[in-house]
């Protein structure tokens, strides 16, 4: 008897975004054998979570409340739903938040960053959503799940560490075609600022300003 192979399953292993992020938790590469051994604290979790990304669910509106929700990551039900019509990173956004839906030791990580490298509520104009709606954006989590679209729309290795020439080859040629990546670029303090969230998120570096107790 021909035994069919499991369409959905396969459907489900050649999902770019899936891919990709396994690849990048799954060859993140620290030079320095100790913080390597951090980032090692996370990896089982990454690893168990990996097998099972959820499927998207493309739904006509997430909240009814908020209709400026275009995505959203639910880890009671292990579900995740997208309005119809977003582009594709807001898929890859919601599913970061699934994969790192764990006690990690890289959120203090983070934490620290987000709070060094973001400018304060009070340099945007009250009426500005980044003044208004700054604890939403300002948050580690969703600031982590924006760094991650950066890194898969510059092309950007898990084992790369990026200077400022390369940075700079991405921001010449960037369209601002991309919320995520925009929010990036807008709540960085500077430069510098997009290079340490590029560099020190995703890992833990007890060498830096940003070290915490794993």
């Amino acid at each position: 008897m021909k035994i069919l192979p499991n369409t959905k399953k396969l459907k489900q292993l050649s999902n770019p975004d899936d891919n990709w992020l396994r690849n990048w938790y799954s060859n993140r590469k620290i030079e320095d054998d100790y913080i390597q051994e951090g980032f090692n604290m996370d990896k089982s979790y990454y690893t168990q979570k990996m097998k099972n990304i959820p499927a998207i669910e493309r739904v006509d509106i997430i909240d009814k409340n908020n209709p400026n929700i275009t995505g959203k990551y639910y880890p009671e039900t292990n579900k995740i739903k997208v309005k119809k019509g977003e582009p594709s990173y807001v898929e890859l956004h919601e599913k970061n938040h699934y994969l790192n839906d764990f006690p990690s030791a890289m959120r203090a990580v983070h934490k620290d960053i987000v709070k060094n490298e973001l400018k304060p509520s009070s340099a945007f104009p009250k009426t500005s959503p980044y003044n208004t709606n700054y604890n939403q954006f300002a948050n580690e989590d969703e600031m982590h799940s924006r760094i991650m679209v950066l890194r898969k729309a510059a092309g950007f290795k898990p084992n790369q560490f990026i200077d400022e020439k390369t940075l700079d080859n991405f921001i010449k040629t960037y369209k601002r075609d991309n919320s995520n990546i925009n929010n990036v670029l807008d709540l960085a303090k500077n430069k510098k600022a997009i290079l340490n969230m590029l560099n020190y998120m995703a890992n833990v570096d007890n060498k830096s300003k940003y070290n915490t107790t794993v």
